[in-house]
């Protein structure tokens, strides 16, 4: 018997292989994420029901809970998402980069334009879903804070090198502003 995963093996599965049914439920699994994030935008967290959800992605309800356990834990894989996509990716942009105040703004404020260009629905799905849930005190509440604050630190720790050199064009912004 070969080895190879590609391979469509005769199963239990109907003929596929586990690699071609792992694809095909990683589809469907993006397909929710996808969904969730432009419902949840249209409508917030709590206006869309898993009912919508699987409506919009044309499955069975009983599809949707065979990737995720309820609409809270979708909720938190697109914050995942975002904390890893943009989050990180922010950091990264500015730890990354040589130089003085204005390379590093530079470096992240490029990074922050193409993330929206290429991102935009996650980007305003976030910043939604914060607005709708982020003084309930739930789980998802609480991780959202903390995703926020993340990006915070690194990008207050620029600004008083810029600030003494006179590249931060509004020096009547307070450090304490948040910054993302």
């Amino acid at each position: 018997m070969s080895t190879d995963r590609s391979v469509v093996m005769a199963s239990d599965n109907g003929g596929y292989s586990q690699d071609i049914m792992n694809n095909k439920g990683q589809d469907v699994k993006e397909r929710i994420l996808e969904h969730s994030v432009r419902l949840f935008l249209a409508n917030g967290f709590v206006g869309t029901s898993v009912k919508d959800l699987t409506d919009a992605v044309g499955i069975a309800r009983g599809t949707l809970y065979w990737h995720f356990s309820s609409k809270d834990q979708i909720l938190d894989e697109i914050l995942d998402r975002y904390s890893e996509q943009f989050i990180d990716g922010a950091i990264e942009a500015m730890n990354s980069c040589e130089g003085d105040f204005l390379t590093k703004f530079y470096a992240l404020y490029r990074f922050i334009t193409e993330f929206t260009r290429d991102n935009r629905e996650l980007l305003m799905v976030f910043d939604t879903l914060l607005g709708e849930i982020s003084r309930n005190g739930t789980d998802a509440a609480n991780k959202m804070k903390e995703i926020r604050s993340r990006l915070r630190f690194p990008s207050r720790r620029s600004w008083p090198p810029g600030r003494k050199r006179g590249w931060w064009p509004r020096p009547s912004i307070p450090p304490s502003m948040p910054t993302s």
